[in-house]
């Protein structure tokens, strides 16, 4: 968060190594041996290593998402390495990562990450974060997932899948695009997606209509097209709508990574693999520590006050206990005229 360099930082402390040490071994030491995907199944280890009780070996209602890093620069050595994307921050040219959450009892912490290059497909992305959530024993109620999951691709494998899943539907053909302008009521109906590439595939689609009181600045009646895949719907629409809306807490741990996450102008995906990570670790860190010490136990579950240790303080003490025992440099001494240098 003080976005201070890696030479600077290592100058500060007393007990710490070079900053020509660090940057060694991020560009021909340690991170250099280590394939991407080596690398990336690795880190998972960190990813996972403190979570809170109650986690691991439990079904959950789970999230998956895309975040895209904006890239201003050339591949570092594959063009495969970046993805295309809708313009942001001034690039179409982005690092992308698909990751998978889960949403219980208000912990919300990242469970996998994965590193989505554009040779691979979204389907391949998705099997990767199953697989690291079964070696986690951590199973399925519930999956919600982005509108870029809904594929026919990905439908056809939902659909083989034993939990719910539910995504929002683009409205790309004109039939959607005139359902969304002209229904007043909730419905259901079967809707047939169709792919050159993929073929095509029909599933229950729930046109949810409801009053958007000003929300995203809109009003009067506004259309939700969801698709839900496995086992049917059963509940009233807008409870359907109400439990996607849950899965939003994703976003809000997209913006908290990217403010712990640090910076840097390297074109090597492995490093920025390993910075996205370290930052999504820090996160599930500070909510463990939350949950785990600062929760006051009640009947009725635990209760923590949201303003006792809100992220920033946890960078401010997790900086001192740094500077603590790698002792911070609190003096500087002049040198003698001797061992100057002209």
């Amino acid at each position: 968060m003080t976005r201070t360099s890696i030479h600077a930082s290592c100058a500060e402390l007393g007990a710490a190594p070079t900053g020509e040490g660090v940057f060694y071994q991020l560009r021909k030491g340690w991170l250099s041996q280590r394939a991407l995907n080596a690398l990336e199944e690795g880190l998972h280890e960190l990813l996972v290593s403190c979570l809170p009780q109650g986690i691991i070996g439990r079904s959950h209602t789970v999230a998956m998402d895309l975040t895209f890093i904006p890239y201003h620069g050339e591949a570092c050595d594959r063009a495969e390495e970046i993805r295309r994307g809708k313009a942001k921050s001034g690039t179409t040219h982005f690092h992308v990562y698909a990751s998978a959450y889960i949403i219980r009892n208000q912990k919300r912490v990242t469970l996998a990450v994965a590193y989505w290059q554009a040779h691979h497909s979204l389907l391949e992305v998705f099997l990767r974060l199953l697989l690291r959530l079964s070696n986690l024993h951590v199973g399925i109620n519930r999956l919600l997932l982005d509108r870029q999951f809904c594929t026919v691709a990905m439908i056809r494998c939902l659909q083989a899948c034993p939990w719910q899943s539910i995504m929002p539907v683009p409205a790309r053909s004109d039939f959607l695009k005139a359902l969304k302008k002209a229904a007043r009521r909730s419905q259901t109906l079967d809707y047939t997606m169709r792919s050159p590439t993929d073929g095509e595939v029909t599933f229950p689609l729930h046109a949810v209509c409801r009053y958007a009181r000003g929300r995203r600045g809109k009003h009067g009646i506004e259309c939700l097209l969801f698709a839900v895949i496995g086992p049917p719907w059963h509940g009233r629409p807008g409870r359907l709508a109400n439990i996607y809306r849950s899965r939003f807490g994703i976003e809000t741990g997209y913006r908290m990574m990217n403010t712990v996450r640090a910076r840097t102008s390297s074109r090597d995906p492995k490093l920025r693999l390993l910075l996205v990570i370290i930052a999504f670790a820090l996160i599930n860190l500070w909510l463990t520590l939350k949950w785990t010490i600062l929760a006051v136990p009640r009947r009725g579950g635990r209760w923590q006050d949201p303003d006792l240790f809100r992220l920033h303080r946890f960078c401010n003490f997790l900086r001192d206990a740094i500077r603590e025992v790698r002792r911070a440099v609190r003096l500087v001494v002049r040198p003698h005229l001797s061992h100057a240098v002209f």
